[in-house]
């Protein structure tokens, strides 16, 4: 994997199927986002699972999310975590990576 820009990288997602398979896709960085964050599309591609839901609040006000277990690797670590689903269809990344997942990087 190679870093895209200061404010993107790739990284891969695992599906949650009996056979995994994994596809690659472009997330953004974001370290205001407390939480990683999925498009709803593609989290229904990668068949993943909910478990819960909880209260997100951005620029937009604030929403009921649902949550799904996701598995993705970035910077040639696993990362299993609860990731938000929401519409990111007219947006720039279909993931964005928060301090769930960055915080725990940092040296």
């Amino acid at each position: 994997m190679s870093k895209v820009d200061n404010f993107t990288d790739d990284v891969y997602l695992g599906s949650n199927t009996p056979k995994e398979w994994w596809i690659r896709c472009v997330a953004k960085l974001d370290t205001g986002a407390t939480r990683t964050s999925i498009d709803t599309k593609l989290c229904n591609f990668l068949r993943l699972e909910k478990c819960g839901t909880t209260k997100v609040t951005n620029a937009m006000g604030s929403q009921r999310r649902k949550l799904v277990w996701l598995t993705l690797i970035w910077n040639d670590e696993v990362f299993r975590v609860k990731a938000s689903v929401t519409d990111r269809e007219h947006l720039s990344t279909p993931i964005i990576l928060g301090q769930d997942i960055l915080s725990s990087t940092e040296q």
